[in-house]
């Protein structure tokens, strides 16, 4: 499987990215700051401004990792690609970066955003793949890094002025690519206090976990998206949730624990339950079951209101995804990626847990190695280093380009363009031929 990147290994790339620096800092908001970006001649060069909205009934935006904060996966607006048309999925751009891309791109009103491991989130105009602006943010690779949409901003770790003791989550205004706020704990130690999961978002409420630094313990924090003041903060919890983020539906937020999970109130942050599945829990909230999926114990499905257990299910094959890769969930089934030793999608019956196929039959050049995303009767992963997509009723492999490699980034599906990592540094959109092609 593809290689995964823990706090202690996050930590130490921060510090090797920029020096450990004095200065008094604290949670809250700071002016914006340290924008790049290409000016109106350029915006207008790419076809597209920031704040151009191309959206109307029928289509859809992404404006999270696994579409929504339930991370479900499932795009039910799609209607371009289909079963039939997807086999001929061409590359529209490719947009290359200063280093290994590893969260899934961001689409909404025709910009798609990239965060890159160069230290960058970068605004690309989603039909030509032409840059916008882009931030410096100083972050290195990491999948605890994974930005939102919400509110107007797009919300994504960076370090302040690149002081590893200002390691925040921080607010950019998706239309001018400025920062407007800074969450974050200058404890003045080491190693620092800093983001610890990624954020997931809710309306104007944004979840995330974060670590107090030295040997403090890690908290969830809800803020509010558009001014970054913080709402609630749980209790320590007992072991740092890794990278790994939450999921919200039904009014709660799902969080882990590292070797559990635990539900809270999105207003309050007063625990609902909590529950025990293992090692390096994600999770996918629909139609008020909290779906599971773990490294080592196989896939869960819980009541969320009450934490009861519902089902459990353990490939035979052994589970080796968890890592921050949550199933997707759609029209009553429920779809896991990187299963066994040749990475094999599963598909499970979202009321029992009865297995409906997996796909180890297809071979080395359908092994996944990312979260799936379902559109329009068709499920996308990352296979190696391109996407491959399947056909949701059956597991049979309709697209693969046989490349190997080993990206991790989630598919997103949006108005019949697929958009993911390709190749060692790059963003890329696929769609049909025909369509105008740019590579940049």
């Amino acid at each position: 499987m593809p290689l995964r990147f823990g706090p202690a290994a996050r930590l130490a790339a921060i510090l090797a990215a920029a020096s450990v620096l004095s200065a008094c800092g604290g949670s809250g908001s700071v002016p914006s700051s340290n924008p790049q970006s290409l000016g109106a001649s350029a915006q207008a060069a790419g076809g597209l401004a920031a704040t151009a909205s191309i959206e109307t009934t029928g289509t859809a935006s992404w404006p999270q990792p696994f579409m929504n904060g339930a991370h479900t996966g499932f795009n039910t607006l799609e209607t371009t690609l289909n079963r039939t048309n997807v086999k001929t999925l061409t590359q529209l751009w490719s947009f290359p970066t200063g280093a290994q891309i590893t969260d899934p791109v961001l689409v909404q009103n025709g910009v798609a955003y990239v965060n890159s491991g160069d230290g960058y989130l970068y605004a690309l105009n989603a039909t030509t793949g032409a840059q916008i602006w882009k931030y410096e943010t100083y972050e290195s690779t990491s999948t605890q890094n994974a930005p939102v949409i919400s509110n107007g901003r797009i919300v994504v770790p960076c370090l302040v002025a690149g002081n590893s003791q200002k390691n925040a989550m921080c607010g950019i205004n998706i239309s001018t690519g400025m920062r407007q706020w800074a969450y974050y704990d200058d404890c003045n130690c080491l190693p620092p206090a800093g983001v610890s999961a990624g954020a997931v978002a809710s309306g104007s409420t944004v979840v995330f976990d974060y670590a107090d630094g030295s040997t403090g313990s890690s908290y969830v924090a809800a803020v509010n998206a558009a001014t970054g003041a913080r709402i609630w903060a749980s209790a320590a919890l007992p072991h740092g949730p890794d990278f790994y983020s939450a999921a919200i539906g039904g009014g709660q937020v799902y969080y882990n624990t590292g070797s559990g999970l635990c539900a809270a109130s999105l207003t309050s942050g007063t625990t609902a339950w909590c529950a025990t599945v293992g090692s390096e829990p994600a999770m996918a909230y629909s139609g008020g079951v909290l779906y599971v999926n773990t490294s080592n114990n196989g896939v869960y499905a819980f009541n969320a209101s009450t934490g009861t257990q519902i089902w459990q299910y353990t490939p035979t094959a052994g589970n080796y995804s968890g890592n921050n890769d949550p199933p997707a969930v759609a029209n009553g089934v429920v779809y896991v990626s990187g299963v066994g030793f040749n990475g094999n999608l599963y598909a499970i019956n979202a009321s029992n847990g009865s297995l409906i196929y997996n796909t180890s039959a297809d071979g080395s050049a359908a092994y996944t190695t990312s979260s799936p995303t379902v559109a329009h009767n068709v499920v996308y992963v990352e296979c190696g280093s391109f996407v491959c997509a399947f056909n949701s009723a059956t597991g049979a492999l309709l697209y693969s380009p046989g490349s190997s490699g080993t990206q991790q980034v989630s598919p997103a599906v949006v108005n019949g363009v697929v958009y993911s990592a390709c190749g060692p540094n790059s963003a890329c959109a696929y769609g049909l031929p025909g369509a105008a092609k740019r590579h940049i």
